[in-house]
């Protein structure tokens, strides 16, 4: 009987710490300074990716877990987006795209974010390059609308003049 429990602890060992470990992996940087980070994105041709989450949200985790890591893991560096994750009530404060101090959750309330998760795709000073995702992957298209806003990003860079010295 002891060993089967002893057998038993050590198999589930071997699910629990994996799990443990991957969970560490699945969060996103939240921002500091986006008037910088942003700034640097556009300099780099990168697009620049927020995403308003809440704690404890499960539609949060399945867009973080399924579309935005794997764009931060499966893509070449140089074609890597910056992505950055608001907590819609969190009272941490950052530096906005104005340079001036401001919260995550004046963030979300600039934007109009009252649903979780929503990403949104700016330029290097804070406009809205294509149309918020709004809400989960509730019907398969999350792909495309992600596709699509990233797509938005890609036609700001292609559209501006290279300059030849």
């Amino acid at each position: 009987m002891a060993i089967r429990i002893a057998i038993f602890l050590l198999t589930s060992w071997c699910f629990i710490l994996p799990a443990r470990a991957q969970s560490h992996d699945e969060t996103l940087p939240a921002p500091q300074n986006l008037q910088r980070e942003a700034a640097q994105a556009h300099a780099d041709r990168k697009a620049f990716l927020l995403m308003f989450s809440l704690p404890g949200c499960g539609y949060c985790k399945v867009v973080r877990r399924n579309y935005l890591m794997p764009l931060l893991r499966e893509t070449s560096s140089a074609e890597r987006p910056v992505i950055r994750e608001v907590q819609i009530t969190s009272r941490d404060s950052l530096q906005g795209f104005d340079g001036k101090p401001t919260t995550q959750s004046a963030l979300a309330n600039r934007y109009g974010v009252q649903v979780a998760p929503t990403v949104i795709v700016v330029n290097a000073v804070g406009e809205l390059l294509a149309d918020p995702i709004v809400g989960g992957d509730n019907n398969g298209f999350y792909s495309a609308y992600l596709d699509r806003a990233l797509e938005a990003a890609e036609k700001q860079f292609s559209s501006q003049r290279v300059k030849v010295r």
